[in-house]
């Protein structure tokens, strides 16, 4: 008789342990908080800085090059997540349009900074997000004479990511930015530009991360 009530209370234990379990599993996704540095390298492909005016667009310049950065991310709701994104182009290689103004630029450079929120699947480790660069600058180097002339452009951008956490501290990247400049600073001085006359620039962002979580 001792041993059966043994049995029976080791049973009970068995199931309270189980039951707690699968409640903690099942416990709605509040529960869980935490945040995600990630910083990631990779290449800017496909780039593309054009100008709109009068119903036309035309391209200054295409370009390509090395890109890094960060993202960090506050994590919630177990699927769901928001935070900031910093992404550089140290040096860009370009083939200024011939017909533009930018013709005798050598190098380019661009950073981008700003907020995203996105969401992972709850079965793959699939994650999508939207974000918004409130800072974005683009700068050709422009060579004329025996000087340099760097010529910005700033404004800010949209953008649209997918990735695949492939390891636990791996994951694949691709993220496409759409940028649009509202200034122009040449040799220190900034002007406005016209309101008849867009200059944008898009770009692909093909990178593999290093996400590091800290779970609370």
């Amino acid at each position: 008789m001792k041993n059966f009530k043994k049995q029976m209370k080791a049973a009970l234990l068995a199931s309270l342990f189980l039951t707690v379990s699968a409640a903690h599993a099942a416990a709605p996704a509040e529960n869980e908080l935490g945040f995600t540095i990630e910083p990631y390298a990779g290449w800017g492909l496909l780039g593309n800085l054009s100008i709109s005016a009068s119903g036309s667009t035309n391209s200054l310049a295409t370009f390509n090059g090395f890109a890094t950065g960060a993202m960090a991310k506050v994590r919630f709701m177990r699927m769901y997540f928001a935070g900031v994104d910093f992404t550089w182009l140290p040096s860009i290689t370009g083939a200024p349009n011939s017909s533009q103004s930018l013709a005798t630029a050598t190098t380019f450079n661009s950073y981008k900074f700003g907020l995203l929120a996105g969401a992972t699947l709850p079965v793959f480790p699939i994650s999508f997000w939207v974000g918004y660069n409130f800072l974005d600058a683009f700068t050709s180097n422009v060579t004329g004479g025996n000087s340099n002339t760097a010529n910005t452009f700033n404004g800010g951008s949209l953008k649209l990511g997918v990735g695949y956490r492939v390891f636990q501290y791996l994951a694949v990247n691709a993220q496409y930015s759409y940028s649009f400049y509202s200034s122009q600073t040449t040799g220190g001085s900034t002007q406005s530009l016209s309101s008849g006359a867009g200059i944008n620039s898009n770009l692909l962002l093909l990178t593999a991360s290093v996400p590091v979580d800290i779970n609370l």
